[in-house]
């Protein structure tokens, strides 16, 4: 229910698929390889290995437990909103709407830890 929350979730979701030890055949595919950007003259990881595109929308949604998988079914308008706003990212990507923006309670430019 808090959209800081929900960022937060997903940035260290997105810095810990870069540390993961992916195979040396994945690596060598030039969509995985390692890529860095410079930050104040250090050379920082930007990204490696997969990358996933994320879309977070806030608001209220439908839930249910489905007995057959054994775990919650999330639904609604919020999800499917979410969806077409992950569709809008490249790989390694956070994308939020406006709404879940706005209910930040401080938002910042820098890097969520």
């Amino acid at each position: 229910s808090d959209p800081e929350a929900l960022l937060k979730i997903a940035a260290n979701a997105q810095m810990r698929l870069m540390h993961v030890p992916w195979p040396a055949a994945l690596m060598r595919d030039e969509n995985m390889v390692e890529e860095t950007v410079d930050v104040d003259g250090e050379q920082v990881i930007a990204a490696r290995g997969l990358r996933v595109r994320m879309g977070i929308a806030y608001g209220p949604m439908n839930c249910k437990f489905d007995k057959v998988a054994k775990g919650f079914d999330y639904y609604g308008e919020t999800v499917n909103c979410a969806s077409r706003v992950e569709a809008c990212a490249w790989g390694g990507q956070i994308v939020v709407t406006r709404e879940t923006l706005s209910n930040m309670h401080a938002w910042t430019s820098q890097t969520i830890t």
